[in-house]
């Protein structure tokens, strides 16, 4: 299954990508999981 987050670091022209997420602390076993990010939309102001 390929997953649309690939897309971020996936193939030749998104080396620098991939650099930039090692040089902060990702390894290789990180970058094959899904990235998932997580929000809400609840706003305490009124």
């Amino acid at each position: 299954m390929d997953r649309p987050s690939r897309a971020l670091y996936a193939g030749y022209e998104r080396a620098p990508a991939r650099s930039y997420l090692h040089g902060i602390g990702y390894s290789n076993e990180d970058l094959a999981r899904p990235v998932v990010g997580v929000f809400h939309s609840w706003t305490d102001m009124m």
